[in-house]
């Protein structure tokens, strides 16, 4: 276990760190958007959605890392509530048959943005040198932070329509009304028009 390299280790940390930081919430709550209408019974659905949201975000780490696009980081302030917001109102959309692959591809696209938002400060911590390998690192820490922000989710979602009894439908309403104010609090605080 001890064959990486002590800054591979801090930079899975930094990728842990960085999903679960409260001062930086947006993460958290893209998820709790995001997985507003899963229980436990869903998990697999779940870290899909959850898997390509940081396939995205890797990408976009990498493109903007290696300097390869520059983005106006207001503009990028202002579209991560945007995806909250979207990933949101789906709750309020009426019923509808969701093709897996277009919910897969909206997760990784939501990834890209929020990937925008971070390259300037992993860009700054990693420098040129091992570049990729901190990158990919800091990668497997936010999955890692995902995986268990997800799963807390799931465990609170499946007591509260098991035990509690409030139905699925209107849990993941309630969940999602939490995500639209805050998002649109967002949304009006990084205005950069």
């Amino acid at each position: 276990m001890n064959t990486l390299p002590k800054s591979l280790y801090d930079y899975i940390g930094l990728g842990v760190e960085h999903i679960a930081d409260f001062e930086a919430y947006d993460h958290m709550l893209f998820l709790l958007a995001l997985c507003a209408a899963f229980t436990l019974k869903d998990w697999k659905k779940a870290l899909v959605l959850a898997t390509a949201f940081t396939i995205g975000h890797t990408f976009m780490l990498i493109v903007a890392g290696l300097e390869l696009i520059r983005f106006d980081s207001q503009v990028v302030e202002f579209l991560i509530p945007v995806t909250i917001l979207l990933a949101a109102v789906r709750h309020w959309l009426p019923q509808r048959v969701e093709k897996k692959g277009k919910t897969f591809l909206l997760c990784v696209v939501f990834g890209f943005i929020h990937g925008m938002g971070f390259s300037s400060f992993i860009r700054m911590v990693s420098g040129k040198d091992g570049f990729v390998g901190n990158l990919l690192a800091f990668n497997i820490g936010v999955e890692i932070g995902q995986i268990l922000i997800v799963l807390s989710l799931l465990i609170i979602s499946t007591v509260v329509v098991n035990f509690v009894k409030l139905k699925q439908g209107h849990w993941a309403k309630s969940l999602s009304v939490i995500a639209i104010i805050i998002s649109m609090m967002l949304i009006v605080q990084n205005w950069p028009f």
